[in-house]
């Protein structure tokens, strides 16, 4: 097996989404911050925000999607109520509320949110 090592998310307004998961998700920016791409540390893995640009520059000419359907970045949360906690968070901090906290059919604990460009968020509590 290979680990994760980046999740990469194109972004519209790379200052906007650059502030809004550090200070909802309290990441660390890491070394190497440009005009077009700021990588934040999540753990063992790297939160690459990148400016549309970068989509060119990687020979990703297909069509893009700028909905955010194209990647989905998951956040463990320590308990229920840490949960709840961080759903209010990060909706005051400019996140649209898709599926308020729900218990799934494998019981964890969840909610579905889309940062301000409509990347998509799973905040997850295994219990």
């Amino acid at each position: 097996m290979r680990p994760l090592s980046i999740v990469n998310l194109f972004c519209r307004d790379i200052g906007f989404v650059g502030d809004f998961f550090p200070t909802t998700f309290a990441l660390d920016d890491l070394p190497g911050r440009t005009a077009t791409f700021r990588p934040l540390g999540a753990g063992s893995i790297m939160l690459a925000l990148s400016d549309w640009s970068v989509y060119e520059v990687l020979g990703l000419n297909a069509p893009r999607h700028a909905s955010g359907d194209g990647a989905l970045v998951t956040f463990d949360a320590t308990s229920r109520e840490g949960l709840d906690e961080l759903t209010d968070i990060a909706c005051r901090n400019g996140a649209q509320l898709v599926l308020a906290p729900f218990e799934t059919s494998y019981g964890w604990y969840q909610s579905v949110l889309r940062d301000p460009e409509g990347h998509a968020i799973r905040l997850s509590f295994a219990g």
